[in-house]
C-alpha cells in the first residue's frame, strides 16, 4: 500500500496538482509517520489501552460498588437513628404515664394512710389534752391552796397591815355576796 502511496504522490508532483514544499513535505512525513507508527506500534497501543481501560473499569465498578455499600449503610444508619430516636420518644411518654401513675398511686396510699392515723392520732391528742387539762387544774388548785395558806399566815402569824386589810375587804364582799344570794 505504500507504494501505491508513493506512486500516486509522484504523479500529482510531476503533473503540477500538488506543490512541493517545506509544508507539504512536512505533511506527507506526519502521515507516513503515522501510518508506518500505527502500523509497527498499534496493536501493542490497542493491548495497552485495552488493558488501561479494563482496569479503569474495574476501578470504577469497585468504586461504584464501595458507593452503593457506603450509602447503604448511611442510609441503614440513619433508618436506625431515626428508629432509635423514635423509641426514646415513646419511651419518654410511657416514663411521663408511668410517674403520673405512680405519683396518682403514691398520693392515694398516702391519703388513705393519712385517714386511718389521724383519727388515732385525734383520740392520743384528745387523751393527752384531758390529762394537760386534769394536771394544770391539780397545779392551780395546788398554787391557790400554797397562795391562800401564805396570805392567812401573812395575816394572822405576821400581822401585816397590807394583808389585814385585804382580809377585811375579803371577808366584807363575802358577807356582801351572802345577803344578795
Amino acid at each position: 500500500m505504500l507504494n501505491y502511496f508513493i506512486l500516486l504522490a509522484m504523479l500529482f508532483t510531476f503533473n503540477g496538482i500538488i506543490l512541493l514544499n517545506e509544508e507539504t513535505l512536512i505533511l506527507i512525513c506526519f502521515v507516513t509517520f503515522s501510518w508506518l507508527f500505527s502500523k509497527n506500534v498499534g496493536l501493542s497501543l490497542k493491548i495497552d489501552l485495552d488493558k488501561r481501560n479494563a482496569k479503569i473499569k474495574d476501578s470504577l465498578e469497585t468504586s461504584l460498588d464501595e458507593i452503593t455499600t457506603v450509602l447503604g449503610k448511611t442510609i441503614d444508619t440513619k433508618q436506625k437513628f431515626w428508629n432509635l430516636f423514635y423509641n426514646f420518644t415513646r419511651l419518654s411518654k410511657h416514663y411521663l404515664k408511668f410517674t403520673y401513675s405512680v405519683t396518682n398511686w403514691f398520693s392515694k396510699h398516702q391519703v388513705k394512710s393519712t385517714q386511718a392515723i389521724f383519727p388515732k392520732q385525734l383520740q392520743f391528742i384528745h387523751r393527752v389534752e384531758d390529762r394537760i387539762l386534769k394536771l394544770l387544774v391539780l397545779i392551780i388548785i395546788k398554787k391557790l391552796k400554797n397562795i391562800t395558806l401564805l396570805k392567812a399566815f401573812y395575816s394572822i402569824k405576821l400581822k401585816n397591815p397590807h394583808f389585814l386589810c385585804l382580809h377585811s375587804v375579803n371577808i366584807r364582799q363575802c358577807i356582801k355576796f351572802i345577803k344578795l344570794s
